[in-house]
């Protein structure tokens, strides 16, 4: 396997999926916030995207205020990076992601985040349906089992993913 630090990420944006309390404490693993840590370190100079799943129903998951869908320690959004909130599994489907990608000319989408199986899958096929390449750091993502999270990784590279190491 590949490492990020190999890939030419010239006119790449990294996109962060749903790090937020209450789906880090579904995670296999609970390093993938020390792993997306580095990548967001390794990627500074890049442009980043949050983005955050929020129950439509009123309840812990649909208030900002709540630690279950504030942002986890170590990976809040900085200043001027774009949030996006999401009520589905992909961030194209219900945000102006894409429009903002094709402002940034960004060609290619580093992700990192939480589930493996769904928030990061389902981005990451929609942006390979549109015309993006696309990077998945495996260590910067998980599941609710790593059996879960190996599966996902082979589909996606099945599919024309680029799944890499740190």
């Amino acid at each position: 396997m590949s490492t990020l630090a190999a890939l030419d990420l010239d006119g790449s944006v990294l996109v962060e999926i749903d790090f937020q309390g209450w789906v880090l404490d579904l995670a296999h693993d609970a390093a993938v916030v020390e792993h997306a840590v580095a990548v967001r370190r390794a990627m500074s100079a890049r442009p980043r995207v949050c983005t955050r799943y929020l129950d439509a129903v009123p309840g812990p998951r649909s208030d900002l205020a709540s630690s279950e869908a504030r942002f986890v320690p170590g990976l809040e959004p900085g200043p001027g990076d774009p949030i996006l909130t999401k009520h589905g599994k992909d961030v194209f489907a219900d945000t102006d992601l894409e429009a903002l990608l094709r402002d940034l000319d960004v060609r290619t989408i580093v992700l990192t985040g939480l589930l493996t199986a769904h928030g990061v899958a389902s981005t990451a096929t929609s942006a390979l349906g549109r015309g993006f390449d696309v990077v998945v750091v495996a260590p910067a993502c998980a599941d609710v089992s790593r059996d879960t999270h190996v599966r996902a990784l082979e589909g996606l590279a099945e599919a024309g993913v680029t799944v890499v190491d740190l």
